[in-house]
This record gives structure tokens, C-alpha cells and sequence, in this order.
């Protein structure tokens, strides 16, 4: 599967008579549709290593994590169980179950965010399985997959005066703002 190398889509706009260049990644063109396949296979391939017998894998996710992390477990022969909330898309939640993974919906306690709820059944989950909880939410793989892979690969050859950066975990900004850091770069990032 193909993860990464996604092209930069470039856009040519004029605004108040000056003429401006807009470059998008496209992540879609990533091999599961978005910016969540690589941080699936970074913490997924990170945690394998760390844990090398554990084969089953547990963890949260709104959707398009949860089915990049299903259909990377496919290929790996793994047993991936996904929690997500009520409001999965039918497209994500249909993709995790058909890549032959668990998915499990995690309804909310009393003053509990949807976030909280899936993170505390899939930490209930690995405790009564054995199964390696990854946590993308809290793990420092999430950004350290943006530092090392995404904003290096976005970012080094080009020139750009302001990246912008939207995700939903706040890793994708985390990432790139660390690599900004301790890069000679002078492109602001703007999230």
C-alpha cells in the first residue's frame, strides 16, 4: 500500500489584482483517502516494534484513523479493533468493517465528550483483551509523524511564506510547528 508522497496540487488565484500561488498536499491520494494513513502506520509500525508479539491492536478514532488503521491491520495480518462514536460516517464505519476489523461504538457517559467515551472503551478494551492500546490521541508518535515524514516532505525544496495547517487530533500542527522549530525555514505556520 501507498502511504506518503502525495502530490502538491498548485493553484494559481488573483486577488485584488495580485496574483497569488495556493499549493494544497492532497492527502487523499493516499492509499486509504487521508492525512490519517500515515499517522496509522507511523504509531502502528512504531508500537510493533516496541511490542513484536502483540497482534492485537486497540484504539480511538472519529473514522478516517479508525479505517486506515483497519485496512493497514488487514494487510498485516492483524487484529485491529476500532472505537468510535455514534456519529462515524456509514463510508468510515463501513470501511473498518469490511477490512475485517472490530468496531466497537462508544456511547457517552453523563457530561462525558465523545472523545473521552471512545478513549476510555478502547483503554477498557485492551485491559480486558491484552491488547496494545495505541492512543493516537495522546501518543507523541502522532506528532512526531508530522515532524519526521509530512512537513519535511511538504515543506523541504519548496518555498513557501505561510503554511496552513487543519486537522482534527492536533497532531498534523504539532508536527509541523516542531519541525518549523529546528528547520532554517522561514514559512510561518498559520493553524
Amino acid at each position: 500500500f501507498e502511504i506518503g508522497n502525495t502530490p502538491l496540487r498548485r493553484f494559481q488565484i488573483i486577488i485584488q489584482g495580485l496574483r497569488h500561488e495556493i499549493c494544497v498536499k492532497d492527502e487523499s491520494a493516499n492509499a486509504f483517502g487521508s492525512i490519517k494513513d500515515r499517522v496509522a502506520w507511523y504509531i502502528l509500525s512504531s508500537e510493533m516494534v516496541k511490542n513484536p508479539g502483540v497482534r492485537h491492536f486497540v484504539d480511538a478514532s472519529s473514522g478516517n484513523y479508525g479505517y486506515a488503521l483497519a485496512s493497514i491491520g488487514r494487510e498485516l495480518g492483524l487484529d485491529i479493533t476500532i472505537v468510535s462514536s455514534p456519529s462515524i460516517t456509514a463510508f468510515n464505519a463501513a470501511g473498518i468493517r469490511g477490512a475485517g476489523a472490530r468496531l466497537v461504538i462508544a456511547e457517552s457517559e453523563h457530561g462525558e465528550s465523545s472523545n473521552a467515551a471512545r478513549m476510555r472503551v478502547a483503554a477498557q478494551i485492551a485491559e480486558e483483551t491484552g491488547a496494545c492500546f495505541l492512543n493516537q490521541y495522546e501518543s507523541g508518535l502522532n506528532p512526531a509523524c508530522h515532524r519526521v515524514w509530512t512537513a519535511p516532505e511538504t515543506l523541504e525544496g519548496n518555498r513557501f511564506d505561510a503554511c496552513f495547517v487543519s486537522a482534527s487530533s492536533g497532531g498534523t500542527g504539532r508536527g509541523f510547528a516542531d519541525y518549523l522549530a529546528g528547520s532554517d525555514c522561514r514559512t510561518q505556520l498559520m493553524h
